[in-house]
C-alpha cells in the first residue's frame, strides 16, 4: 500500500489484479485498474507510485508472456494507458521525476537491467544507463541509481547524460582500497531539502554474535561526501 501525496488516500494492489484506492476518512474504496500485475518478488520493490501531485498512479504490468511495463491511470479512475513499450522485457522500480512530468525505472533486457526515462504520457523514451533503483533528486536534473554487480551509486545529469560514481569530487580518482568503501550501497533516497542521501551498505557483520554480512543505513552529502553510519 501507498499513501497519496496529501496522505488522505491510500493506493494498493489487490490479489495481483487489481490496482485499487480507498479513502481513508469515508472507507470509499474505487478500483483505478485491471489487469496481471508484477508483484513481489519478482521485483525488489513495490512497483506502484503515485505522482507528486496525487492526481496519478503508476505500477507495473504483464502481458501473457509474463514481460512487463509501466502503465499509469488518473487515481480518481479512468482510461489507464501504458507508458513504456519496451519488448521482451521486464520493467522494474519506478520513480516519477519531483514535477511529475517523467517517470524512471528500471528494465532488464538480455540479462542486463538498464535505468530508462521517458514522459509520464510514454512519449520521449530514452536507455540511460546500465543500473537499477533509479531515484531523483528534488531539482529533477539528475537521477541516482545503483551500478555495477558489486553496487555502487552513480549519479547521471538526464539532459546531457553525463554520469559519475557518486564519491567526493575532492577524493579524486579513489584507490583501490578506498573503493571498497563505495561498495555495496543499495537503494539510495534523497532527503526533503536535497542535501544528504540515504542509502543501505552492505558489509561483513564485526559483531560477536552475528555472522555473514551486515545491512546497515547510511547517509551522505549530496556530492558523496561525509558518509555517516546510522544504524549498528
Amino acid at each position: 500500500p501507498r499513501f497519496a501525496p496529501d496522505g488522505n488516500s491510500v493506493a494498493y494492489n489487490r490479489d495481483g489484479r487489481q490496482i485499487r484506492v480507498v479513502d481513508i476518512a469515508s472507507g470509499d474504496d474505487r478500483l483505478v485498474a485491471e489487469g496481471q500485475l508484477w508483484v513481489y518478488p519478482f521485483t525488489l520493490t513495490e512497483p506502484l507510485v503515485w505522482s507528486p501531485d496525487g492526481e496519478w498512479l503508476a505500477w507495473l504490468a504483464t502481458d501473457e508472456r509474463m514481460f512487463s511495463n509501466v502503465w499509469i491511470a488518473p487515481a480518481a479512475g479512468g482510461e489507464a494507458r501504458r507508458a513504456s513499450g519496451l519488448a521482451k522485457s521486464f520493467a522494474g522500480s519506478i520513480a516519477w521525476s519531483p514535477d511529475g512530468e517523467f517517470i524512471a525505472f528500471d528494465v532488464t533486457e538480455d540479462r542486463t537491467v538498464f535505468v530508462h526515462v521517458s514522459k509520464a504520457d510514454g512519449s520521449e523514451p530514452r536507455r540511460l544507463a546500465e543500473g537499477m533503483l533509479p531515484c531523483w533528486t528534488v531539482d529533477g536534473r539528475a537521477i541516482l541509481f545503483n551500478q555495477g554487480q558489486l553496487p555502487t551509486i552513480a549519479t547521471m545529469d538526464v539532459d546531457s547524460g553525463n554520469s559519475r560514481l557518486l564519491v567526493p569530487e575532492s577524493a579524486g580518482e579513489p584507490s583501490r582500497q578506498q573503493m571498497f568503501e563505495y561498495l555495496f550501497c543499495l537503494s539510495p533516497a534523497v532527503s526533503p531539502d536535497g542535501a544528504r542521501i540515504l542509502f543501505t551498505k552492505m558489509s561483513a557483520a564485526q559483531s560477536g554474535d552475528r555472522s555473514g554480512m551486515s545491512q546497515e543505513i547510511w547517509t551522505m552529502a549530496a556530492n558523496g561526501g561525509d558518509r555517516r553510519r546510522v544504524t549498528r
